[in-house]
């Protein structure tokens, strides 16, 4: 029984080098090397969804459903990495502001408690910001536009809709499919073809061109806006806008 279902399986060739710090170009720890590693496992878990696709489709079989969830998780994780590195810059300015002050320095946030809520804040604390006005015109504009990536009423912000067809395929058991039936041209209303897709917003997507456009929408907003602010806001930082890709 074991064998018969192992020979469906298709063959998937699992990347093991080089070293994270290689395949990132980043050291460990900088405010780049953990989404750049989030954003490439997306891209690889989407090329496996793609090369699947191509000649089974994207029916609920296992490896639609494991890319899928690999893609999507890795992804939204990016985003939850870019504002991590965001806190950790917040928190080195209160830690500057402390010092200079001759205040206690406060106690940074555990792990656990990174968040956007977080991150957002810490960007409206005038200790964190100062009075340099490039700086708070980035910070204004980062929480602008983030805000809106991430509304909660319609229209959903495409980064909620990301984020909750992550929770989807998270909590439940599958995400939903929309049936996509093509209609000969003959005039006979033969189906010449049914296709099965993801339904996003109410409406049938492909998941991988859904997926690699969703991988530019959160590559642009991290280089543009989340890793340059908190590159902004480092000691000794500078107002450049890190590559990701």
């Amino acid at each position: 029984m074991l064998l018969s279902m192992m020979e469906k399986f298709i063959p998937v060739q699992w990347p093991l080098g080089p070293d994270l710090q290689t395949w990132t170009d980043a050291s460990i720890g900088s405010p780049t090397a953990w989404p750049r590693y989030k954003l490439r496992s997306a891209d690889w878990f989407t090329a496996v969804l793609n090369e699947i696709g191509d000649e089974h489709g994207f029916a609920r079989l296992v490896g639609v459903e494991m890319a899928l969830d690999g893609a999507l998780s890795a992804l939204s994780g990016a985003f939850d990495a870019g504002v991590a590195g965001l806190i950790l810059s917040c928190e080195e300015r209160l830690k500057v502001h402390a010092l200079c002050s001759g205040l206690p320095i406060p106690r940074p946030a555990p792990p656990h408690e990174y968040k956007w809520d977080l991150a957002k804040m810490y960007l409206k604390d005038e200790r964190v910001t100062g009075s340099d006005q490039h700086v708070l015109e980035s910070c204004q504009l980062l929480i602008q536009t983030v805000d809106g990536a991430l509304a909660r009423t319609p229209p959903l912000g495409w980064l909620e809709t990301l984020r909750r067809l992550r929770n989807g395929a998270t909590h439940r058991d599958s995400l939903a499919r929309h049936m996509e039936v093509m209609i000969s041209d003959g005039g006979t209303a033969e189906v010449s073809r049914t296709d099965v897709l993801i339904t996003v917003d109410d409406s049938g997507v492909n998941p991988v061109v859904y997926l690699r456009s969703s991988r530019q929408k959160i590559t642009n907003l991290l280089e543009q806006h989340v890793l340059h602010v908190a590159e902004l806001l480092a000691p000794g930082g500078k107002a450049t806008s890190p590559r990701l890709h």
